[in-house]
């Protein structure tokens, strides 16, 4: 999720994956679980990741998750976003896009086909992007992590994951379930 949607929205969103099962799960939300201000000095002390996104509390309860649900808007394209493709990134290195019904999308289906590009995605703070950039060339450097471009053709497979169930309005419960 990228901020800019409406809450109504968003929460349709969030439910609709699970309206079908029997016990319902619980949800780490980043966007009630972070104090939310126009401020950006108070959204930087509760996020607090210095030089490191590794760091912020949303990377700290993706490691920590067993699935993840993408909320996809009509507002914005998160692929556009850099904390999305941070957060979707590491999702893939900790292999929750490769464990069958731990990656879920929801929302309306993203109809840009050009390919991600995280060296263009915004941020609402300018450092952030930055820091996050930074942190990804030094991976590269320092620990033979992969390059722009390798980060750039998993979220592209991301970015088209299920593509045709997102498309598709008559998905079911089992398309998102175990």
């Amino acid at each position: 999720h990228a901020w800019q949607e409406g809450f109504d929205e968003f929460v349709q969103y969030v439910a609709s994956p699970f309206r079908h099962w029997s016990l319902q799960p619980n949800l780490w939300i980043c966007a009630t679980a972070l104090i939310q201000s126009r401020d950006a000095s108070k959204v930087s002390a509760q996020v607090g990741v210095g030089e490191h996104p590794e760091a912020a509390p949303f990377t700290r309860a993706l490691l920590r998750a067993g699935r993840l649900l993408v909320v996809r808007n009509q507002a914005v394209n998160l692929f556009e976003r850099i904390w999305c493709c941070w957060e979707l990134f590491k999702a893939y290195e900790i292999g929750l896009v490769a464990t069958p019904g731990a990656l879920m999308i929801t929302g309306p289906a993203d109809t840009n086909m050009a390919p991600v590009k995280i060296q263009q995605a915004l941020a609402s703070d300018p450092e952030d992007k930055k820091r996050i950039m930074r942190h990804i060339h030094q991976m590269a450097r320092d620990r033979n992590g992969p390059s722009i471009e390798q980060i750039n053709q998993t979220l592209t497979h991301i970015k088209f994951f299920r593509q045709e169930v997102v498309f598709s309005h008559s998905a079911t419960a089992s398309d998102f379930s175990d």
